[in-house]
């Protein structure tokens, strides 16, 4: 992530130049809503039925949420066969120093809202299945859509050239044209949205030992099964997306596994 700092964050730097607010104010914004999230309650299940999104008679044709659920439901199967593997009582969790250790700094530096500190298995569950979920699909989801939807200025400007009106009548089309960001800036935004949405290197399931091109970082046969399981199921995911997209309107791709990196890029 602190490639994304210096690129986006930095004064002089794109969100700096793209956006209207002052970069102090939007750092505070940034901070606000860091602090404010809940980890529990935006587990990927929690926050699609908070929201009121899970009743599918209303909402039929959410693509978000029944792709995303299938990602999910993959991910947690895949963290509790991990988990399960190595942990079979709650007390051989606790009474692991490194996993212990790894809790309180999330608590402790991370503070990260309502984490639910690690007493046992299911906890552990919960914590991975959350972070590998939003490292990859979730930012998948998010980032990958930047060049289709956000880099057309006139629909997510960022900042104004002129103050928007506040009453219907006595404006021409000119003045909403020259109430648009200017080109140089229009210019900027497609470039970075495209850098930040093509950039993609490794695949969800895919896990290459640090330091290495392409050397397996798991080489037990016990996990490399579990492995196995997890990315046939991917696979599957794939096949059953790629059906839906053929009967959807529009298309949704940023979920097919086959598009989903193993963390952020950036």
């Amino acid at each position: 992530m602190m490639g994304a700092t210096k690129i986006l964050l930095l004064p002089g730097q794109f969100v700096d130049k793209l956006f209207a607010q002052d970069l102090n104010i939007i750092y505070e914004e940034v901070l606000k809503g860091r602090f404010s999230f809940d980890v529990t309650e935006n587990a990927f299940p929690n926050y699609i039925k908070s929201r009121g999104l899970d009743d599918v008679v209303a909402l039929p044709d959410y693509p978000y949420r029944d792709d995303g659920l299938l990602v999910w439901e993959a991910i947690e199967q895949w963290v509790s066969d991990y988990v399960g593997f190595y942990y079979l009582s709650d007390n051989q969790v606790t009474l692991d120093p490194e996993v212990m250790a790894w809790s309180a700094d999330i608590v402790t530096n991370g503070k990260l809202y309502n984490f639910k500190p690690v007493d046992g298995v299911k906890s552990l569950k919960d914590a991975l299945t959350m972070a590998i979920f939003v490292a990859s699909a979730q930012h998948a989801a998010v980032n990958f859509s930047q060049p289709d939807w956000m880099s057309y200025a006139p629909a997510m400007s960022a900042s104004h050239a002129a103050k928007a009106p506040y009453i219907q009548k006595g404006h021409s089309n000119p003045d909403w044209v020259n109430m648009q960001a200017q080109y140089n800036q229009a210019l900027l935004k497609l470039t970075i949205y495209t850098l930040l949405g093509g950039t993609n290197h490794g695949l969800l399931g895919e896990y290459i030992k640090p330091g290495t091109e392409n050397e397996p970082l798991f080489t037990d046969v016990h996990i490399t099964t579990l492995l196995t399981k997890f990315r046939n199921r991917l696979r599957e995911i794939e096949s059953v997306i790629i059906k839906r997209n053929q009967a959807r309107y529009i298309p949704y791709e940023y979920l097919l596994p086959g598009r989903i990196p193993a963390s952020t890029n950036i």
